[in-house]
């Protein structure tokens, strides 16, 4: 059977004459059109699936960024936690509690386990563990705990007379604190302080922190400073040449309060020094740390 063909015949516009003859199949130009309508159908659909791969892409790479950065900022948490434990480590020995890995038996206030800090301490030894946030939370609840701790042991140290109160020039303890033979009465007495022994323009200073409630003048200890250092600790300072500072003023460890003197009952130039504790006379030395003032 013969297929049939279409012809197409035109004439060269270069001056030549020539005809051109062109002959196709119209079933297979048929074919051809249809394949050229399918194309230029199919380029939205490839354009918006280009630009979804590119969107893809850009997606894929923005997290990959943002994975990397959290990759830096766990890596340094990680170096930071280390140094973190290290010094939780070193405070837990400080306070005596580096058997502690938590600390859910610390209290304040008489709160006992029921304290927010120690609950916090006895949540995060429940769930102790390797994880990065067990061991973040342990090391957290344990920082507010010795932080407390810390911030507690600076202000009794700061209220607490653990230095003795001379500064500046040389002195000596000529009489300790108990019993001893009176130098006036040659009798055997309890001695309530101890008496510091100083040349002249020796300074007297505050042991602690405190207020001053008493500044006055007695028959035996002369001129003399009263310093309330807690509700239970209190000092007293007898035999002054003169006092800095006047009753109700608050001083600071360490902050000159007088000068040592020889008022009074007093054979030499000394400080006659005394510890309350609650309602009774302590031994000073007791709680001096630095005997060099």
């Amino acid at each position: 059977m013969k297929i049939s063909r279409s012809h197409f015949l035109w004439i060269s516009e270069d001056n030549t004459g020539r005809m051109k003859h062109l002959y196709f199949n119209p079933v297979l130009s048929r074919v051809l059109i249809l394949l050229l309508m399918i194309c230029v159908g199919a380029v939205p659909f490839l354009e918006s699936g280009l630009l979804s791969l590119a969107d893809r892409v850009y997606n894929l790479e923005k997290t990959k960024l943002n994975l990397q950065a959290e990759v830096r900022e766990l890596r340094f948490l990680k170096e930071t936690l280390v140094q973190m434990e290290e010094k939780d480590k070193v405070l837990r020995a400080h306070f005596g509690m580096e058997a502690l890995d938590s600390l859910p038996m610390m209290a304040f206030g008489g709160g006992g386990l029921n304290h927010p800090l120690v609950r916090g301490a006895l949540s995060a030894n429940e769930t102790a563990g390797k994880g990065l946030g067990q061991r973040l939370k342990r090391v957290g609840d344990n920082a507010q705990v010795l932080g407390r701790l810390q911030m507690e042991q600076d202000l009794a140290w700061h209220h607490t007379p653990s230095i003795l109160p001379v500064s500046g020039g040389r002195f000596r303890i000529t009489s300790a604190f108990g019993w001893r033979q009176n130098p006036f009465t040659e009798r055997r007495e309890f001695h309530s302080g101890i008496d510091i022994m100083g040349s002249l323009g020796t300074r007297i200073i505050a042991p602690a922190s405190g207020v001053v409630v008493r500044n006055g003048y007695d028959d035996w200890l002369g001129n003399y400073l009263v310093i309330q250092h807690t509700s239970t600790i209190k000092t007293i300072y007898g035999h002054l040449e003169k006092a800095s500072v006047s009753e109700g003023a608050r001083v600071e460890r360490g902050q000159r309060i007088g000068f040592m003197g020889n008022t009074g009952m007093s054979t030499s130039r000394h400080l006659h020094y005394t510890v309350i504790s609650g309602i009774r006379a302590v031994d000073p030395m007791q709680y001096v740390l630095d005997a060099n003032g």
